[in-house]
This record gives C-alpha cells, sequence and structure tokens, in this order.
C-alpha cells in the first residue's frame, strides 16, 4: 500500500533534550488527519521534521514512498499565524504567487501562467476580490485563506497546517474547514494541529495523539477515547458523560 507519510523510529532532539521520541505511524491518502497533544508535546516538530525542516536524530522519513528531498514541492506548509510578520508590506496576490517558488529555477521570475494560477487560487478561498489589498489589512481568517491559497497555487499534494483555527472567528473557522474538506475531495492529504477537543469528532477523519511519544494513531473511533486523552495529557482531563450521547466528552483543565 502507499502511504502520504511513513514514518519509521523517528526521534528528535534540542539542546539534549528530546521533543519527539520514537515515532512510528503510516498515514494514507486523502484525509484530513489532526495532531493533538498538549503544549511542548512536539506537534509542530513533527510536521517540520517530516518536511525536513528540522533534524532528525534517529529514524526514516518518506513522503509518497520517496525521501522528503525528491517531494519537496509536494509538500506546502501552512505556518502558526504568530510565525508570520502582517506588518511587512506585500500584497495578498504576491503572497500567493510564492506558492509558485518551489516550481521555478533560482534565476526564474513568475509568469504571466503563475500568476494566474495565484489567482485561480484566490478564487478558490474567495478572496480573489482582496488581491490587490495588503496582507496586514485583513481580518485573521482572511490571512488564513490566503496563506491556504498559497498552497493551493503550489499545487501540492500533502498539505501541514499549524494551528490555522487559533484567533479567528467562528464563521471564518466554518468557512475554512469546508475549504479544507473540498481540498481533501481533491484528492489531498493534511495534516493539522489542532486544541479543541470538541471540534476532533466534526473536522477529522482520522486522529493523532502526541505527547513526545505517539500515544495514539489511527481512526477516530479507535483513538478519541477518554483513556488515551487522559494518557496524551498527562491526566489534565476530566470526563463528563453528554446526556444526550453515550461517549464521553473529554475537556482539557
Amino acid at each position: 500500500m502507499s502511504y502520504s507519510v511513513d514514518i519509521n523510529h523517528l526521534s528528535v532532539a534540542y539542546h539534549g533534550e528530546w521533543a519527539l521520541k520514537d515515532i512510528s505511524f503510516q498515514a494514507p491518502k486523502q484525509e484530513i488527519i489532526g495532531i493533538i497533544g498538549p503544549n511542548g508535546a512536539g506537534k509542530s516538530t513533527l510536521m517540520k521534521a517530516i518536511m525536513g525542516m528540522v533534524t532528525a536524530n534517529q529514524g526514516t522519513i518518506r513522503v509518497f514512498d520517496q525521501p522528503v528531498e525528491n517531494v519537496r514541492s509536494d509538500i506546502a506548509y501552512v505556518p502558526q499565524r504568530n510565525m508570520i510578520d502582517f506588518d511587512f508590506p506585500i500584497l495578498v496576490e504576491d503572497v500567493v504567487v510564492m506558492g509558485r517558488y518551489p516550481h521555478l529555477k533560482w534565476w526564474q521570475r513568475p509568469s504571466k501562467q503563475d500568476r494566474e494560477k495565484a489567482i485561480e487560487s484566490l478564487r478558490q478561498v474567495g478572496m480573489e476580490s482582496f488581491r490587490k489589498r495588503q496582507i496586514g489589512e485583513l481580518s485573521g481568517g482572511q490571512q488564513q485563506r490566503v496563506f491556504i491559497a498559497r498552497a493551493l497555487a503550489q499545487e501540492a499534494d500533502l498539505l501541514f497546517l499549524d494551528e490555522p483555527f487559533a484567533g479567528i472567528d467562528l464563521t471564518s473557522e466554518q468557512i475554512i474547514i469546508d475549504l479544507l474538506r473540498d481540498i481533501r475531495d481533491q484528492g489531498k492529504t493534511l495534516f493539522i494541529v489542532h486544541h479543541d477537543l470538541s471540534k476532533v469528532e466534526e473536522y477529522f477523519d482520522r486522529l493523532m495523539l502526541l505527547n513526545q511519544r505517539l500515544v495514539g494513531f489511527g481512526q477516530l473511533q479507535d483513538v478519541f477515547r477518554a483513556n488515551l486523552i487522559s494518557e496524551a495529557y498527562n491526566g489534565q482531563v476530566a470526563t463528563i458523560k453528554d446526556s444526550d450521547h453515550s461517549d464521553d466528552v473529554v475537556v482539557v483543565k
């Protein structure tokens, strides 16, 4: 079977401290995969290790059955909003054109076709009319949609999104998750770091529970369970019974 991501015994350390310990999993294609865990669990580190942005101390990483360096242009990344300088004077259209850079040689400039692809991607996320605006003038939800458009312009089959719903309103969040489902249905695979446990069952096809080591990975009904959530969060959870359903609702304290 061909996987989007195949990880075997991955470990990553920063300054002598383990951020990830002996992580192994195989992720199918064309799914939205949630990555859940407490602060400092290594969620962002895992994504960066898969993309080759941090060096693994141990283990192997394969993306679409190939080493990462062979498929970099097929991987798109939407970082946390607090990692982006929104005061930098750049137009929305130019942000999205940056998604075309992995397909260009170092001496090439974006072509007319590249700009047309950027505008098409903005149209897909409902932001074409904002293409001549400064990125810093947009709301948080609008900015996220622009960066998703940049990923679309890259035409990548694997997308990593680090907390895409942080700091945005509920209407924007719904627009974005509907958009991400459309992207999945086009054959893409998405990994999403997320914190709101109440949305897990609604948003994800598959779930990863992480706290430096892999606590669980698989279908929601197998992983989104009170005992595994408690293990991932070091017991810092409370479980209550939902009066309308038979399942426990897990609430992080």
